[in-house]
């Protein structure tokens, strides 16, 4: 195999790295170069990404390779999350700043969706579920809000489209992000012509797309001399994140479930790219058909560490110790099942206060309060286990498949308390790794857009090659399966806060 350098910008909902990636002997080296922290502001009402600081935080990335010693890099790609999105307009400018897709305009969103199109005709087109923050439920949200103009006036692009386009100068919306949208015929891996006429959307605002590891020109000149870096050329990787990830899975078979955990987690199975699955039962469980580099991640949405993530932030302020390490060893040592969570309750989608949050929740589910921030965080870990648990008896039912290993990617592969509580909940064998996920595979598809790799399964043998993985095999399975009639029986009440936001 052919050497070569990389970089990957690797973007997600809180931070972002700039990492080195050098391929060479068949194996990866990652090394990361630079972090950023990634925020949103509320104004006027709308919570709105800092775009413009996204922008500046790329720049400075690219400056820190420069200073760290690297002038030339054979392509550079970059991905983030999927579904928000922005517009371009005619002169090339942006016209419309990414709006959060925890922003409220989305609240009662599925009740205006549904007046307009039958929800499940939706998913057996799209392979999405009606959802609060799909780029459809957003652009519904934004006609309502008076926005008809500026969409008929720019052209969409997702967040990872857009830095892709102000870097290399070429427009184009990237499949696996255009799949995370609702907009995406998910058999025909083309634009809805139906949808975007049942919805009113103008005939210009979906734009040319984008297969992963295509060219899409190189670095501007006005790029370069920001940063001191050569022009290379600019692919697109796999533009949502989670389809980076799961590109870098290092098994993937009929057996294995795969979960990629960060501030979400998406657990499910690899398809065949032309097998989605949508029938009824799916729909009803749901799943969602998330376009991959070469297949369909058949996944549910969960909440990963975003509650975690708010309750540090908020004890971090308060000047409790909040260290991430510190935490878990000390949760580590808690009793087990002090209380049970529910993250498919609303209040969890958008904490505003975390701690007011799970307070009202227990009090709401009749549980008792708890105190200290290691009991808590030990409660949060269970409760991810628990959907953990429940999504694989799902999975197993909806698609007859006989999973018995998990294979953990992304932070929560180093963690090493939730992986352990995984495989006791599941009864699985659990393989965590690697846990730079994204990373391995935006460098992966970068390589294979250069010639290095020759196919898609070529990333999961580098990334098998690379890294070596950390097993876990179920030691408390008796002591899960005891309490786990007490966690349905709170999973499946009435969500007390629905149709109400979190406060």
């Amino acid at each position: 195999m052919k050497s070569g350098r990389f970089l990957s910008l690797d973007i997600g909902a809180t931070s972002g790295r700039a990492m080195l990636a050098e391929i060479a002997a068949g194996r990866l080296r990652l090394r990361e170069l630079h972090r950023f922290a990634v925020t949103h502001r509320v104004l006027g009402g709308t919570m709105q990404w800092d775009f413009l600081g996204l922008w500046e935080s790329v720049l400075e990335s690219l400056r820190a390779c420069r200073q760290a010693g690297y002038r030339r890099f054979d392509a550079v790609g970059v991905d983030t999350w999927g579904c928000d999105f922005g517009l371009i307009g005619q002169d090339g400018k942006l016209l419309y700043s990414p709006v959060c897709y925890r922003d409220g305009r989305t609240e009662g969103i599925e009740r205006k969706i549904a007046a307009v199109a039958d929800p499940y005709e939706l998913y057996r087109i799209t392979g999405l579920p009606v959802l609060r923050v799909n780029t459809l439920s957003q652009l519904v949200g934004l006609s309502a809000g008076g926005g008809g103009a500026v969409l008929r006036a720019g052209k969409l692009m997702f967040v990872s489209d857009l830095l892709r386009y102000f870097l290399g100068g070429v427009e184009g919306c990237e499949l696996t992000a255009a799949g995370s949208s609702q907009l995406l015929d998910v058999r025909r891996r083309r634009w809805s012509e139906q949808i975007r006429r049942s919805f009113k959307l103008p005939r210009g605002l979906l734009g040319r797309l984008v297969e992963p590891g295509q060219h899409c020109g190189k670095l501007l000149p006005e790029v370069c001399r920001q940063t001191g870096l050569e022009s290379c050329p600019v692919i697109a990787v796999a533009g949502h994140d989670t389809a980076d990830a799961l590109a870098a899975a290092p098994y993937c078979d009929q057996e294995t479930c795969l979960i990629s955990c960060g501030t979400w987690a998406l657990m499910g199975l690899v398809l065949p790219r032309d097998r989605p699955l949508v029938s009824r039962q799916a729909y009803r469980g749901r799943f969602l058909n998330e376009m991959g580099v070469d297949s369909i991640m058949f996944v549910r949405n969960l909440v990963g560490f975003y509650p975690f993530e708010q309750l540090r932030q908020a004890w971090t302020e308060g000047s409790a110790p909040a260290s991430y390490a510190g935490l878990l060893r000390e949760a580590a040592r808690q009793k087990p099942f002090a209380a049970m969570l529910d993250f498919d309750d609303p209040r969890f989608f958008a904490l505003s206060d975390a701690q007011a949050a799970l307070r009202n929740y227990l009090k709401d589910t009749g549980q008792r309060p708890l105190a200290r921030p290691a009991q808590i965080v030990r409660t949060v870990m269970e409760a991810l286990a628990w959907s953990f648990r429940r999504t694989l008896e799902d999975l197993r039912a909806v698609t007859g498949r006989p999973v018995g290993r998990i294979c953990m990617l992304g932070g929560g592969a180093r963690n090493a308390l939730l992986c352990q509580m995984t495989a006791d909940a599941t009864g699985c064998e659990l393989l965590a790794g690697p846990v730079e996920a994204t990373a391995t595979g935006n460098a992966g598809l970068l390589a294979l857009g250069c010639g290095l790799l020759k196919c898609a399964q070529d990333i999961r043998l580098l990334s098998r090659r690379s890294f070596r993985l950390r097993r876990y095999l179920p030691s408390q399975s008796r002591l899960w399966e005891k309490e786990y009639p007490r966690y349905r029986r709170l999973a499946s009440r009435p969500q007390l806060t629905a149709g109400r936001r979190p406060r």
